[in-house]
């Protein structure tokens, strides 16, 4: 599952379509193509797409080429005919020109140049009418080039007649330099001498990017030369946010190229750059990792280029520059340090979603096992073995067909028994003879597990898997929702009473200590802590949550225990508390459960405890209120709602409340829970 992409993570698109934007993506897309990966989850409203990361790959439809391909039109596979990048910028432009009452995201990455290499027919006519003399291959990759070119200037001249040419930011770029990933010759010059280097060699990294900005963007010019600043593809997303006019995300890797294109030379820092691209399962220090400064290339931590004189990186300067070295190496270990662990990094897909009950799973995506990558496995009998990593999301019993190929194109399967094991749960069917499907049914229980399927012959002791599996919910358990409850003291108060008051519909959990009794949760620091430990309690429909009394209170800065003393540091700053909240609310989020965070409550200035003063929880909810915001969490206001009654609520001098408020303060958090599972008359 190296190629998906964390639902946790919000696209251009996201931001885009947030703004009144319609967005759309014509091309490829290869960041998944199951629930929750799916382009049209992820933020684009129109999607026409080839399966996996070029024509021809596995999960592409089968037999298909540059010429007369199938493509996925919101879900469903299509014919065209004509050369793919002809028919994406057709089905772009006809796109812009449905979009006229409102702004347009258009995202055009064309499986051409990627490989198979593959002649555009005019194009290849015209340059060999030229008299270029070059190999099948290069030709074919020229025509290929050509034909990109040709359908550009369509566009630029099509913006033109709909009027929309100086009012549209129009970016022309690759994704990656060239390379020796089977590439023809010619290539970047000097190939053998930077073979060592890996994916870290600058020919790797330097692309072309041609921004044209709207006409009420006057492009500066620099008065000392070319532009030199360092750069790179992050700065494209708050690029764009800039020029739209929406707010960059303080979080948000890369900078604006704004100051650049305004006529700024240089940054104002001495910008550092790491790229690394390990290219496998399994990260690696310094495997095809650079750290860029200026002219300045460290590899593997200890060979040092300076590309403005030495662009084949041929001369190691390390010894010249020891300081220069320490700081490259520096800025690399930050780096490194900063990565969450690889195990948090997994993707699963997700079986049983209410909003997709099916969905289709391809062995591309096998997380173990080699994965098949190209169509021509189907077509020479490639049998190998894998599984992907899922979670069930519903428990319940389960339809999985076992294909060799997808079903718009069936193969005999070639076996006579099928395997499903999911976890601990197994099940099998006998396969009739030349039959190109296997279906079993499975009873699964929610949370995450391995998938594996085995297929067999009985003239033969080898198995191997299915290439695609089709999986179907068939019958939901019927099981109480279940509903995780995080909070401090304030949310012991009224946890066992929203327990009770809604006894019949769902089931409460709360982390508990080694004797079974729930636990104050206390702030966010020991949310960063133990986040993973309370999700791992189970699989859960509603997460009901709340930080911040803990958060704001005066402690010493020796011990950590409650102080009185003004002087003294509160448990985590306004600064720090928006950061432990944002990493728990990220890992909130990869869990697909309904999230609803309840506001800190207010209590009078320097009620009995540690210190605390009344003007805080206000600062504080306005952090938290901003987060929620930003990652669309619904609010339970619980400090509006006390604060007309703090008098009749709280308890003389105290930041808890009496009986009769805990009673009123259930009952507005059960109406939430209530809400979020009975929302648009489906759990969420």
């Amino acid at each position: 599952g190296v190629s998906l992409l964390d639902p946790a993570e919000t696209t251009l698109a996201d931001r885009l379509k947030a703004a009144g934007y319609r967005t759309g993506i014509f091309g490829k897309w290869h960041l998944g193509m199951s629930h929750p990966f799916h382009p049209s989850l992820r933020g684009f409203d129109d999607v026409f797409v080839h399966g996996g990361g070029g024509i021809g790959q596995l999960e592409d439809y089968a037999g298909n080429r540059h010429m007369n391909a199938h493509f996925q039109d919101n879900g469903t596979w299509i014919p065209t005919e004509g050369f793919s990048t002809d028919v994406l910028f057709d089905q772009a432009m006809e796109f812009i020109e449905d979009t006229q009452e409102q702004p347009f995201f258009c995202y055009i990455p064309t499986p051409a140049v990627h490989f198979p290499v593959q002649a555009e027919p005019k194009a290849l006519e015209r340059i060999r009418a030229r008299g270029v003399t070059e190999d099948e291959t290069n030709l074919s990759l020229l025509s290929m080039i050509e034909n990109i070119d040709d359908n550009l200037g369509r566009l630029l001249t099509f913006l033109d007649k709909q009027s929309l040419r100086e009012n549209t930011l129009v970016i022309f770029m690759a994704d990656q330099g060239v390379g020796d990933r089977g590439s023809p010759s010619p290539v970047w010059p000097g190939r053998d001498r930077q073979a060592d280097l890996g994916n870290a060699g600058e020919g790797k990294h330097q692309v072309f990017c041609m921004i044209q900005p709207p006409k009420q963007m006057t492009p500066g010019k620099t008065a000392s030369g070319p532009n030199t600043a360092l750069t790179c593809i992050r700065d494209i997303c708050p690029t764009i946010l800039e020029i739209c006019g929406i707010r960059i995300p303080e979080d948000l890797d890369g900078r604006s190229l704004v100051p650049l294109l305004s006529g700024q030379s240089q940054w104002a820092d001495d910008r550092i750059l790491v790229m690394q691209c390990p290219r496998g399962r399994e990260r690696e220090k310094w495997k095809h990792a650079a750290v860029k400064q200026g002219d300045w290339r460290l590899v593997s931590g200890g060979r040092l280029y300076n590309v403005r004189h030495d662009s084949l990186m041929k001369e190691n300067l390390a010894p010249q520059h020891p300081a220069r070295i320490a700081r490259l190496n520096s800025a690399y270990e930050k780096f490194w340090r900063s990565l969450p662990p690889e195990e948090e990094l997994v993707q699963r897909h997700v079986l049983g979603a209410p909003a997709a009950p099916s969905t289709l799973l391809c062995a591309m995506d096998w997380l173990e096992g080699g994965s098949p990558w190209n169509s021509g496995a189907l077509r020479d009998g490639f049998r190998g073995q894998g599984a992907w990593a899922v979670r069930v999301e519903q428990a319940g019993r389960y339809r999985m067909t076992l294909c060799r190929a997808m079903k718009e194109t069936p193969l005999p399967l070639g076996a006579s028994q099928g395997i499903v094991i999911v976890g601990d749960a197994t099940a099998s069917a006998l396969i009739p003879a030349d039959s190109s499907l296997c279906v079993i049914e499975i009873d699964l229980e929610a949370g995450e597990a391995m998938l594996q399927t085995q297929l067999s012959d009985s003239g033969s002791e080898q198995t191997w898997g299915a290439n695609f599996v089709y999986v179907d919910l068939i019958e939901p358990s019927q099981r109480k929702p279940k509903v995780l409850i995080l909070g401090d003291s304030i949310s012991l108060g009224y946890t066992p009473i929203v327990q009770g008051m809604l006894i019949d519909e769902v089931e409460i959990v709360r982390p508990t200590n080694a004797g079974g009794g729930w636990i104050n949760c206390e702030g966010t620091k020991r949310g960063v802590e133990m986040i993973d430990d309370w999700l791992a309690l189970g699989s859960f429909d509603v997460i009901h949550f709340n930080f911040g009394l803990h958060d704001l209170k005066h402690v010493d800065p020796k011990t950590g225990r409650n102080s009185t003393d003004p002087n003294a540091p509160q448990q985590s700053d306004p600064k720090q508390y928006e950061l432990n909240l944002r990493k728990i609310v990220a890992k909130l989020k990869k869990t697909d459960a309904k999230l609803v965070f309840a506001t800190t409550t207010p209590y009078p200035d320097k009620p009995g405890g540690p210190l605390r003063r009344a003007d805080q929880p206000g600062i504080y909810n306005a952090i938290a209120k901003k987060i929620m915001q930003e990652n669309d969490i619904p609010i339970n206001d619980l400090h509006a709602f006390v604060l007309p009654h703090m008098q009749r609520f709280l308890l003389p001098n105290n930041v808890h409340f009496r009986p009769t408020a805990n009673l009123q303060l259930a009952a507005q958090v059960a109406r939430e829970i209530r809400s979020a599972i009975t929302k648009d008359g489906s759990r969420h």
